[in-house]
């Protein structure tokens, strides 16, 4: 019927949407970088220690700033802020909880 399934186009590779951004291996920004990932590593471990099976027990601001700073590769500053803090901003506020009582 003169239907052809051979494509007559070669078929594009396919590209990433995302470029990595390419850091020196030590350089001083190398250095901050692993600094950062190391501190919020730490507090990550503090904050969800023996907590996993306890919903919303943890600082949703810390979790937030966690979150988007492993997206991001520690590189880039949560929204709205100038640049990227370190776990230790947050010590203060990582295991407090506010009870809001509508768990009973």
């Amino acid at each position: 019927m003169g239907v052809n399934q051979t494509p007559t186009q070669p078929i594009p590779a396919a590209t990433s949407a995302v470029e990595p951004q390419r850091v020196p291996s030590g350089s001083q920004e190398t250095r901050s970088v692993r600094s950062l990932r190391a501190g919020w590593m730490k507090m990550k471990a503090q904050v969800f220690a023996g907590k996993y099976h306890t919903p919303d027990s943890e600082n949703p601001d810390v979790v937030n700033h966690l979150n988007w700073y492993e997206a991001t590769g520690f590189m880039r500053p949560y929204p709205g802020e100038t640049k990227v803090l370190p776990a230790s901003a947050f010590k203060k506020v990582a295991n407090l909880k506010v009870d809001d009582d509508d768990d009973r």
